[in-house]
């Protein structure tokens, strides 16, 4: 009874490209940074960083433009509303905003973040997706 808490292995450093909020068990070794990925090919661990397999945000429901300073475009690719966390680096939420997948696409105004990097979360019933935003 005491090992009910299942146990996930993954980088919880959010500052990581690739960051897994649904670890709970870090493990360091594992944990990819924009320049150094322990001599593990960062375009198969972070593939959003990679520029040869960019995927049109209309086709993944991610957001644009990034690095973005006024604000970032979502265009949902689910009949499940959608909704959007933005987290600060110590895992905080700055912003949050539902969007309704009839409205099809939204705008998140972020002009009043701080630069730097944040994590959005992107959590509806059938989708979870997380990425890291470059605020300017």
């Amino acid at each position: 009874d005491s090992c009910r808490t299942q146990i996930v292995f993954g980088c919880t450093d959010p500052l990581a490209c690739n960051y897994d909020f649904g670890a709970n068990f870090n493990l360091q070794e594992m944990c990819c940074y924009v320049g150094y990925c322990a001599d593990l090919d960062i375009s198969l661990v972070c593939p959003a960083l990679s520029t040869n397999d960019i995927e049109k945000p209309e086709d993944t429901g991610l957001f644009y433009p990034n690095p973005a300073s006024e604000s970032i475009h979502f265009k949902t690719i689910t009949k499940d509303p959608v909704t959007i966390n933005i987290l600060d680096q110590t895992g905080r939420i700055v912003l949050s905003k539902r969007i309704n997948a009839s409205a099809g696409s939204n705008n998140l105004e972020i002009s009043s973040l701080n630069p730097g990097a944040y994590i959005v979360e992107i959590l509806s019933e059938s989708l979870v997706r997380s990425t890291i935003l470059i605020k300017n």
